[in-house]
């Protein structure tokens, strides 16, 4: 596939998000070009290179109830652009985005208990009042699905499981007339009481799950995961679905930094220097982590970057833990910490830095 037609080059191509402004800003993708360009443009660039990378991965999802997508190197796939964004379709699930003009980005890392590791995470998120979607609270059949993705059954009927969520419908789409009388047995009732058998069906039948948020749709055509018939979540296109962390009315987990008045819409799972999407360990790639701290540079929260940089800074410098005065604010305890992480791969010959990771790192639980 020619990669190159996923850029945009000028700030010409691309329409002006209203919180942006015109800004003069280099890109941040990979480094491939130094032409400079505007925020928008970045944004959309960053969409369009990471669909079009088998290493990233996306999701849509609230606090208990998640469509994530992402495909192999050699799966066979269609790339599509559009002006907000694009699609990316496989036989295993589909993705589209385009993007609300209210977008913004924040870029950031997290804590995992594992000492040596961090994860990383690009949240889309959009303001409370226009993120909002449906939040239907029982079962309610949608008709057709005339935005539907791919699949068997994208001719089929869509239901609205009613979960509730701020941010996110969660539905599915079926073909199986059997299956579709069922729901509609169940239409108007919570599938967290009466409606129970009818989510018993849609786990044994695993029909296509649909997230719609206002950034876009996930598509899964894959399995649903099951324990009880001994069938796990498979890799690659897949669904989580916890009623009793759905049951808390949050939108997204403590740990992320997303701004007040601000919810998620959308997330990107760019290379992990340390990872697969899948899980497996790799050995530590310092192109991925490049990449990466070039969109926290972009996109981190405030003063994030700027303690990343001190902390290291202090390290290399060989200065004193019991001098170095801590950060004032959590997140940016945390960018402390992950920097010292990171020092571990990109320094691992400093004197100092087990000294200053028993002083700033301690292994305790994030």
């Amino acid at each position: 596939m020619d990669r190159g037609r996923w850029y945009w080059r000028t700030q010409f191509e691309a329409p002006y998000f209203a919180n942006s402004g015109n800004l003069a800003l280099p890109s941040v993708i990979g480094g491939r070009w130094q032409i400079r360009i505007g925020t928008a443009a970045i944004v959309l660039e960053l969409i369009r290179d990471s669909l079009a990378n088998p290493e990233t991965g996306w999701s849509i999802g609230t606090f208990g109830a998640i469509a994530e997508f992402s495909r192999d190197r050699e799966e066979l796939a269609t790339l599509t652009t559009s002006p907000l964004g694009g699609r990316v379709t496989t036989a295993r699930g589909a993705i589209e985005i385009a993007l609300p003009p209210d977008t913004k980005l924040v870029a950031y890392e997290s804590l995992t208990v594992r000492p040596d590791r961090w994860r990383h995470e690009v949240l889309f998120v959009c303001p409370d009042r226009s993120a909002q979607m449906a939040r239907r609270a029982v079962l309610s059949e949608l008709g057709p699905d005339p935005g539907s993705l791919g699949g068997e059954d994208r001719q089929g009927v869509l239901f609205d499981l009613g979960v509730g969520a701020a941010n996110i419908d969660f539905c599915v789409r079926v073909g199986e007339p059997d299956l579709i009388a069922l729901l509609r047995r169940h239409v108007g009732v919570s599938i967290f009481g009466d409606g129970e058998s009818a989510m018993a069906a849609i786990k044994m039948q695993s029909p296509t799950r649909v997230f719609l948020s206002r950034a876009g749709r996930i598509e899964i055509y894959q399995p649903i995961g099951s324990l009880e018939e001994q069938r796990p979540t498979p890799e690659g296109p897949h669904t989580h679905f916890l009623p009793d962390l759905l049951a808390s009315g949050r939108t997204h987990s403590a740990n992320a930094p997303v701004p007040a008045g601000l919810i998620p819409v959308l997330s990107l799972y760019p290379a992990h220097p340390l990872a697969e999407l899948n899980g497996r360990v790799r050995a530590f790639d310092a192109g991925r982590h490049r990449a990466f701290q070039a969109l926290l540079e972009r996109f981190a929260p405030d003063g994030y970057v700027a303690e990343k940089a001190r902390i290291t800074a202090a390290v290399l410098d060989r200065g004193s833990p019991e001098n170095y005065r801590p950060a004032p604010t959590r997140i940016t305890r945390c960018g402390g910490r992950i920097a010292l992480r990171q020092l571990a791969h990109t320094h691992a010959y400093s004197p100092d830095l087990e000294r200053w990771r028993a002083a700033f790192d301690k292994p305790t639980s994030p």
